[in-house]
């Protein structure tokens, strides 16, 4: 559905290498317009001998509607590729968390105001980066164990930055 401020909506998608091929196809088939792949360098990989290193993730993306690409002064463009180190074990929540400064880097492409779903949330890093933001967050785990660990995470950036607002 289209945004408020005319602009298509957007899906990113996490993805490692070996599924890159068919994320892009589902990605068309399901209606969106494939947009491209952003690449976030972890900065370190399992060691495999004789193959070249798997340090990086890939964020394959779409929008779903109109969305201006005309190039006018004024207007962002973002990195293609972050390098952004890995969240360390003894600070996870998750085994797949994600690090906040890359989330939020990679939010920037929504606008601010708006509205982001995450239907696989996990620990809740992209709600709080949402709220970091100034994004809206709707988020769904499957897992007791991690929806109340992302209610939690959630409700405390909420109140953190409601603090921070003076609120």
């Amino acid at each position: 559905m289209p945004q408020k401020d005319g602009r298509g909506g957007i899906c990113a998608v996490f993805i490692d290498w070996r599924n890159l091929p068919a994320m892009t196809d589902a990605l068309q088939m399901a209606g969106w317009l494939y947009s491209g792949i952003v690449v976030w360098d972890k900065g370190n990989s399992r060691a495999t001998p004789w193959r070249f290193r798997n340090d990086c993730e890939y964020v394959v993306w779409g929008i779903n509607g109109h969305r201006d690409a005309k190039a006018r002064k004024g207007v962002e463009v973002y990195p293609g590729c972050y390098r952004v180190p890995i969240v360390q074990s003894r600070d996870k929540h998750h085994q797949t968390e994600k690090p906040q400064r890359l989330l939020e880097c990679l939010l920037r492409i929504c606008p601010e105001g708006g509205t982001v779903l995450d239907p696989f949330a996990g620990s809740g890093s992209t709600g709080v980066a949402c709220l970091n933001t100034g994004r809206g967050f709707i988020g769904m785990e499957i897992g007791r164990e991690y929806f109340d660990i992302m209610t939690e995470r959630v409700g405390e950036a909420r109140n953190a930055n409601q603090e921070g607002k003076g609120m």
